[in-house]
């Protein structure tokens, strides 16, 4: 029996159709099934019904997609678990961030740590909001720093700060003249992958509030090339206030008040307990330090 004969049969116990199972496998569907037909082989059980009205799993396929799913997982933490084996003495320490966040008291934070912990090597990846949670419950990170409150008991959550959102406009936009001045035009809203706040009603209230008025949206991978594309007048785009910490030059941010998000440092409930709670501590007290002078916030004109 091959590991890959229970990746496949988990994609076909999931999908109950060849088809759309050997798609997310990444072969050919006549290979993919003489994977099938051979674990069924070697077990001596048929694993699924094939029937024309579709497939579905036997009671030995029911048991077999649960052992294979321990067994996977086992070897998956294995994995994890020898990535994490101390580097020249010094035990890894994986952090997972959304790109925003990077631009935030990370830098500090980092600092800190190989202070406070000369033994730790710490490493530090950016991933999706929705990705966070699912890599720190398989054991790929150690921590997480984002803005999505969880609702998994086996996560532990801090609360460092909240983080206000602004709306970044380039210069000379609209929003910028006295009402009077203003042509009603619509305007191209720019989303992250990442970050769909745009399409939250409670930020398209304020936006409304602010006068903004959406034609379409354009979607980019990263904080940067969004930022970018407002400073060259290519639309506007929602963003913490800690953006204005990547780029001034040629664009303005405008408050959006009431929007707040929560900064949060999550982890596995009962590890690392004591590194994360330190972080904490150190990251609060350089926000109450308020080390950091964001450039001023502009005010939208208003009409004399």
């Amino acid at each position: 029996m091959e590991l890959r004969q229970l990746r496949y049969f988990l994609a076909a116990s999931r999908h109950l159709n060849f088809t759309r199972a050997a798609r997310e496998v990444h072969i050919a569907q006549p290979p993919f099934g003489r994977q099938i037909a051979a674990l069924e082989a070697e077990l001596g059980a048929q694993l699924l019904n094939r029937e024309a009205r579709g497939m579905s799993l036997t009671a030995a396929g029911a048991l077999v997609a649960t052992r294979a799913e321990e067994i996977l997982g086992s070897i998956r933490r294995l994995e994890q678990d020898v990535a994490a084996l101390p580097i020249d003495g010094r035990s890894l320490f994986r952090i997972g961030a959304t790109p925003w966040l990077l631009h935030g008291r990370m830098p500090d934070g980092i600092a800190y740590l190989r202070r406070a912990h000369p033994d730790l090597e710490v490493s530090l990846s950016v991933h999706p909001t929705e990705e966070l949670e699912a890599r720190l419950r398989r054991n790929e990170l150690d921590l997480t720093v984002g803005d999505e409150p969880s609702q998994d008991a086996a996560i532990e959550q801090i609360q460092i700060r909240e983080e206000a959102f602004v709306l970044a406009v380039p210069e000379g936009h609209r929003l910028l003249l006295p009402p009077a001045g203003r042509e009603p035009e619509e305007d191209v809203l720019i989303q992250i992958e990442t970050r769909k706040a745009g399409r939250d009603e409670h930020f398209a209230k304020a936006l409304r509030a602010l006068g903004v008025r959406i034609g379409r949206t354009l979607t980019v991978t990263e904080p940067g090339a969004a930022l970018a594309l407002v400073a060259g007048g290519a639309g506007v785009i929602v963003v913490p206030a800690l953006a204005r910490r990547m780029r001034s030059q040629g664009i303005v941010y405008l408050p959006l008040p009431g929007i707040f998000s929560p900064v949060l440092l999550s982890s596995l409930r009962g590890r690392n307990m004591a590194i994360v709670a330190g972080l904490a501590d150190a990251l609060r007290r350089l926000e109450a330090e308020n080390r950091f002078q964001a450039p001023p916030e502009a005010n939208t004109a208003q009409g004399s």
